[in-house]
């Protein structure tokens, strides 16, 4: 990063927003280490000081510090509410100095995240009927009736009920259709056979009747 930041300070640079590369997260990484890493990117930040010439440089690094503050924190804040630990855990954990130093961006916060966690544990213990009031009246964001409960009032809404195609519901409505058709169909699927997206289905319904799969790829990229 400090290597980054002085080639940017004197040449002139460019970005772009499409993914080059991806990074595995495990619980080993340093970048999981939230402490270390808020201390080491502050750390080369404020030392980039000695080099600024103006005040728009300085400006900017009192931008960026402001900007990884904020991050570590909000992502403090994810990280606990995905962990399922209790409430006090987060003031006894390693990261209360860091949340210490930052209260002013971490009570909003996390107070948000409270709020939030409540309308989770609302939409988990209250009853169907209940919900689908409450979301009608705009009392809750959004309700997604259970699997099997579906009741036509629900339609009435310009957001799908699954924003998984399906997946998360038992499966997309058209597959049905689809795999009634390759079941019916699955003498003809043999030999050297073509799939978009992977070969779950070739190797499905075609089996030892293959002799090559092939799979095409297609990425739009604006």
């Amino acid at each position: 990063m400090n290597v980054l930041l002085n080639i940017s300070r004197k040449y002139e640079t460019i970005h772009h927003t499409q993914t080059i590369a991806a990074y595995r997260i495990h619980a080993t990484n340093m970048s999981t280490n939230i402490p270390l890493m808020y201390k080491n990117i502050i750390h080369v930040l404020i030392n980039q000081g000695k080099y600024l010439e103006n005040s728009r440089q300085k400006e900017a690094l009192k931008d960026g510090v402001s900007h990884v503050s904020k991050y570590y924190v909000h992502l403090l804040i994810s990280n606990f509410s995905r962990s399922g630990l209790p409430f006090y855990a987060f003031f006894k954990s390693q990261h209360f100095p860091l949340i210490l130093k930052h209260l002013s961006i971490f009570l909003p916060l996390f107070s948000t995240s409270i709020i939030n966690s409540a309308r989770r544990l609302a939409k988990k213990c209250l009853p169907a009927f209940l919900l689908r009031a409450l979301y009608k009246h705009n009392f809750i964001g959004e309700y997604y009736p259970p699997i099997k409960k579906v009741a036509y009032g629900d339609f009435g809404r310009v957001t799908p009920l699954s924003t998984q195609f399906g997946f998360d519901r038992g499966g997309p409505i058209d597959r049905y259709y689809i795999e009634k058709f390759l079941s019916l169909n699955a003498h003809s699927i043999r030999g050297r056979a073509l799939e978009v997206g992977d070969n779950e289905y070739t190797t499905r319904y075609g089996g030892s009747k293959i002799s090559a799969s092939d799979i095409v790829l297609a990425t739009f990229y604006m």
